[in-house]
């Protein structure tokens, strides 16, 4: 649990960037967002959307997904399966009692990897900024840029124009990035989903 601790108190320090757990715009969207929903599934009609959308909303639910609900799952599979005794500091017992507190970092990256597969569903773009973000959203709600852009040759003062060391952006990998990311989750899960049942 010790390594639960540290590995979270890591992306703790990440946290201001990624805006992970935006409560304060999750409780102010939130409900529009089930407005939104039951006007979606009793008309079809999806208006009702703000210029940011529901980016916030969707972000906080995958975030608390990932990062409380999975974890908490795996932590008591993973427990429960190395409760057994151990009779002394053997190389086994070092590598079942710690590898399994790796597979958060697998919690994280399988998020990052949705994160960069459909950034669009948790982010604004960089490019919509200026157009689609209320001015007191502009220095708390992160917006997203991509290799596409921030790599571009044709235009490269268009990311240099929106630049503003007060304002969170974050620069996100492409699609390959994400797919990735979610191949280094699974071997961090399943390393420690192993390590913990041979335990």
């Amino acid at each position: 649990m010790v390594f639960y601790a540290i590995v979270w108190g890591y992306l703790s320090n990440v946290q201001p960037r990624w805006k992970a757990f935006h409560w304060p715009l999750f409780i102010q969207l939130f409900p529009k967002w089930l407005v939104y929903l039951l006007k979606l599934l009793i008309h079809k009609d999806n208006s009702q959307k703000t210029a940011l959308g529901f980016r916030p909303v969707y972000r906080l639910i995958l975030s608390f997904v990932f990062f409380n609900i999975v974890p908490l799952g795996y932590f008591l599979l993973a427990l429960n399966w190395l409760r057994a005794e151990y009779d002394g500091l053997t190389i086994k017992f070092v590598l079942c009692s710690t590898l399994p507190a790796m597979a958060p970092f697998g919690f994280y990256r399988i998020w990052l990897g949705i994160i960069e597969l459909w950034p669009h569903k948790f982010y604004l773009p960089t490019s919509a900024r200026d157009d689609s973000m209320l001015p007191e959203w502009l220095y708390v709600e992160p917006t997203y840029v991509t290799p596409d852009r921030w790599m571009s040759k044709e235009n490269p003062s268009e990311t240099e124009k929106k630049k503003d060391k007060d304002i969170p952006v974050i620069y996100l990998g492409d699609q390959n990035s994400g797919c990735n990311n979610i191949i280094a989750a699974c071997l961090y899960i399943g390393a420690g989903i192993i390590a913990a049942y041979m335990g």
